[in-house]
């Protein structure tokens, strides 16, 4: 899958970028926001790459690198959590590309995608009471809060909803 924008490249991860996806995984935003996934080498890193390009393959959908001419600066996509009925939205960007609508954008291009070439009644997106960021960025992308769940780990994220149109 690739995708293009005025301004960016959507694409399957590669292990070419395992560099990116170590340092992205290792920002204090990461870690605050989405948790420490133990990416603390790059042997990790390569093994959660090739996680998500598994993902792909058995469901059709995962994180995808968000690049601007041609360098890795996010990741946008869609995830399978057990505890959802559907897909949810994740993203996240290094810290020096924020605050310049690329998740909008990216999101957008994958969520069109998507809704056009997928079964997917509706998106769900999850995000930390605290990560006031990614609320307001899901509510621009049309998503509506549902109020508050409890993951399997008895954590409480808010949870969004956004239906195809």
């Amino acid at each position: 899958m690739t995708l293009e924008t005025e301004r960016l490249q959507i694409r399957l991860p590669s292990t070419s970028d395992v560099a990116f996806f170590y340092k992205l995984m290792n920002t204090d935003m990461w870690i605050k926001h989405i948790g420490d996934r133990g990416i603390n080498s790059m042997e990790k890193a390569v093994e959660y790459i090739e996680s998500l390009k598994s993902k792909y393959h058995s469901v059709g959908f995962t994180l995808y690198v968000i690049t601007q001419s041609k360098t890795p600066i996010g990741l946008c996509g869609l995830l399978k959590r057990d505890y959802l009925d559907h897909p949810d939205l994740g993203f996240a960007l290094l810290p020096d590309f924020m605050g310049n609508g690329y998740i909008q954008e990216a999101a957008t291009s994958i969520l069109n995608d998507v809704f056009q070439n997928q079964e997917f009644s509706k998106i769900l997106a999850i995000t930390s009471p605290n990560n006031m960021a990614s609320q307001s960025t899901l509510e621009r992308l049309g998503f509506i809060s549902q109020g508050i769940i409890h993951t399997p780990e008895h954590e409480e994220v808010l949870l969004y909803e956004k239906q195809k149109k």
